[in-house]
């Protein structure tokens, strides 16, 4: 289901204490997290080229998933994150929050924006956030989606506009 940027803003402030306004929210992806998971998928891929036929087939998606499942959230949660994660800005503030099944119920990380450090790169529909913040020693690395059907886009494009200009 998609979230309307309204939506996840909404949510967000249910989880922020701070009180402060919440001027854009979106849903990211850990970028670890993602690309362990697309590592599943590649074994997947072997483990079923190397069986041949349609058993090769079912052999590599069986491993795919097994992969998958045995990684799923492991890098996340070892990085004290979730795999899909809801970022809210503020004025002075990006608030990291876990997501999971429509909802958040906890605030994993916030960095202060004056003293983060922001790097934005596009591939394709994807914009890949790659926080720095050396107060905190904390670096966190998202992906979030720029274009598609529907409203889940919109968060995101907001986000990243605001985490690309000084505070």
């Amino acid at each position: 289901m998609g979230y309307s940027e309204e939506q996840l803003t909404q949510i967000a402030a249910s989880v922020i204490s701070s009180g402060e306004q919440i001027l854009a929210a979106g849903l990211f992806e850990n970028e670890t997290a993602v690309k362990k998971r697309l590592g599943a998928f590649v074994l997947g891929d072997v483990v079923g080229g190397m069986a041949g036929g349609n058993a090769g087939s079912l052999m590599g998606i069986a491993a795919g998933e097994i992969a998958e499942k045995a990684e799923e959230g492991h890098s996340a949660k070892q990085e004290g994150l979730a795999r899909v994660m809801l970022v809210a800005v503020t004025a002075d503030t990006i608030h990291v929050l876990d997501w999971k099944d429509g909802a958040s119920t906890a605030e994993l990380v916030n960095l202060p924006r004056a003293s983060t450090d922001v790097q934005i790169t596009k591939s394709g529909v994807k914009q890949h956030i790659h926080l720095v913040n050396t107060e905190q020693n904390k670096e966190l690395k998202i992906w979030g989606q720029t274009a598609g059907l529907g409203s889940m886009p919109e968060g995101d494009k907001l986000v990243t506009a605001l985490l690309s200009t000084e505070v």
